[in-house]
């Protein structure tokens, strides 16, 4: 019996001192060994910092990554989304500028005054985290007011409380609108418009179900919400060819379930 319990002693020891013994074939590392690594990783770095990192992972909705080199050890992966529309073709506006504006679209006359613009509408609805339609002057960040005003044509401006909130609204539409050429601007309004040439104040509401061009705006309005790199143009696709989309997938109440219907 003592040899025995000798033995059963030392079984452990030598497994301990032959890691190679009875080990498995190397696979890819599991989603939760791939966050512990990165964790252990950036304990070796600034403590402080990995808050902060982590909590920008957590709004992208992103996995954590290890890093080579110097550090930080990890950083976020971003959602496309969380990565912003590009800015391509886009003037941004001095951040010094106190009356920012942006020249957003335009119909022609014959469109008449109860033409509510549905481009311009499911493209701030599909974005009201960050764009919020106000009646009268903006007075915080995010905040817009949409005119139509009316010389040969209609036309929408946008009138913002800062430059960035209207520089990022000019991204924005071009991207959702791939056919639109956004004009941004400080101070007076191009072409002469005015207190005398505005007719209306433009709100953002989604579509009625009975209207085809509202339903295809917010179609592409909200997938290119969900991807602004996409080259894609769903929005005007539909428009060309409704019967070809899903459109009653346009009047679910999030961005997420209208993507979520179209597959």
């Amino acid at each position: 019996m003592s040899h025995l319990r000798l033995s059963l002693q030392v079984l452990p020891l030598l497994a301990f001192a032959l890691p190679g013994c009875g080990k498995k074939a190397d696979v890819g590392p599991t989603a939760e060994k791939t966050a512990a690594a990165a964790e252990s990783a950036q304990g070796a770095t600034d403590e402080g910092s990995k808050p902060r990192i982590a909590e920008r992972a957590g709004r992208a909705g992103a996995q954590m990554a290890p890093l080579h080199g110097d550090s930080p050890k990890m950083k976020a992966i971003l959602s496309p989304s969380e990565l912003g529309y590009p800015m391509a073709g886009i003037k941004p506006i001095s951040g010094s500028c106190a009356a920012p504006w942006v020249s957003l679209a335009t119909a022609p006359s014959a469109s008449g005054d109860d033409y509510a613009f549905p481009w311009v509408q499911q493209a701030i609805v599909a974005n009201a985290k960050d764009f919020k339609v106000v009646d009268g002057d903006p007075h915080a960040a995010g905040e817009v007011a949409l005119e139509v005003h009316k010389k040969s044509d209609y036309i929408v401006i946008a009138r913002c409380h800062d430059a960035g909130t209207c520089t990022r609204l000019a991204a924005m539409y071009k991207d959702v609108a791939k056919a639109s050429s956004p004009e941004t601007g400080c101070g007076d309004l191009p072409n002469g418009l005015g207190a005398s040439t505005r007719k209306k104040s433009l709100a953002a509401s989604m579509p009625d179900k009975s209207d085809t061009v509202g339903l295809c705006a917010r179609i592409g309005a909200c997938v290119v919400a969900k991807d602004p790199l996409t080259s894609e143009d769903p929005g005007s696709a539909c428009q060309k060819a409704p019967s070809s989309f899903k459109t009653d997938c346009a009047t679910k109440s999030s961005c997420d379930d209208v993507v979520a219907c179209l597959k």
